[in-house]
């Protein structure tokens, strides 16, 4: 276990880091358990102090040759969901600029709807490939806020990444609400439900564009691995499913930029805050490492 802040996540200026990773502590949207602004900081330190620098999924020490950089959290507690996305985007844009991998940190899972408009705008034809339990796909959130609703919660976050233009690829998906799988079907979405009976190769292949931006929603793992979740969901995919997955995927298509979200962090030294923290830097090195 590293015990030195400077093993995986390290102090150099961004022109010379190869992933940004963007802390987003961000819950103005929760309709489930609280506590999801504090997920950005509990990944970063079990970042830090939990991790082994040597990662045996890709048999290499990707922080040998890969500068991991964090930026400051974005101060956006107090913002509105409109407000937030605006905020996310525009610190997005500037980070894309400098064509360098965007690795955000959540919060909830509307921090996604920000940068995923940043990278649309950026490269254009985009697949966002979603790890979840949810389907994400309404049009917002009044079924649960009957004040002010908005279009920019979590729950909406894949209807704004189609609305954008985006192709979208949904796995681990279990819990629906009924306009979801109405619409599911009228728009022939390719939703890949838990138990999974599709094989890798066939989710892979239904990413029809080179780019992808990877969103991932910890409730979409078995809530054995990510227990401490806003909105947990029995069953679910598990560790090495996912990480397989993943590598498949890193392997096949140009994956631009990541997040994880919705950890929601009770206790210190938390299971979910040190598994997000092992996927964030697994992703790394499969984004970056010749696999």
């Amino acid at each position: 276990m590293s015990n030195d802040i400077e093993v995986i996540i390290v102090s150099v200026p961004v022109e010379e880091a190869h992933v940004v990773i963007l802390p987003v502590p961000y819950e103005g949207t929760v309709s489930g358990g609280g506590g999801s602004s504090r997920g950005p900081s509990a990944i970063l330190e079990a970042m830090k102090y939990q991790l082994e620098d040597y990662d045996r999924f890709l048999d290499s020490v990707t922080s040998n040759d890969i500068n991991i950089i964090s930026l400051p959290p974005l101060s956006v507690e107090k913002l509105s969901p409109e407000e937030m996305v605006k905020c996310v985007r525009q610190k997005a844009d500037e980070i894309l600029s400098l064509n360098k991998f965007l690795l955000l940190l959540g919060g909830e899972h509307s921090i996604s709807i920000g940068a995923i408009e940043a990278v649309k705008n950026k490269y254009g034809s985009l697949t966002v490939f979603q790890i979840d339990a949810h389907g994400d796909l309404r049009d917002d959130n009044s079924d649960y806020v009957k004040i002010n609703p908005s279009k920019y919660a979590h729950c909406s976050v894949m209807k704004r990444a189609i609305d954008m233009g985006c192709k979208t690829v949904q796995t681990g998906i279990r819990e629906l609400y009924s306009e979801e799988i109405n619409y599911i079907r009228k728009n022939s979405l390719r939703v890949f439900q838990c138990p999974l009976k599709a094989t890798e190769e066939e989710i892979i292949s239904a990413v029809e564009t080179e780019n992808v931006y990877l969103t991932i929603d910890v409730d979409g793992f078995d809530p054995s691995l990510m227990p401490e979740t806003g909105t947990p969901v029995a069953g679910g995919l598990e560790w090495y499913t996912v990480l397989s997955l993943l590598k498949k995927l890193f392997m096949a298509r140009n994956v631009v930029a990541c997040d994880i979200t919705e950890v929601s962090p009770f206790f210190p030294n938390n299971l979910t805050a040190k598994n997000a923290a092992q996927l964030a830097y697994t992703i790394t090195g499969y984004r970056f490492k010749n696999i």
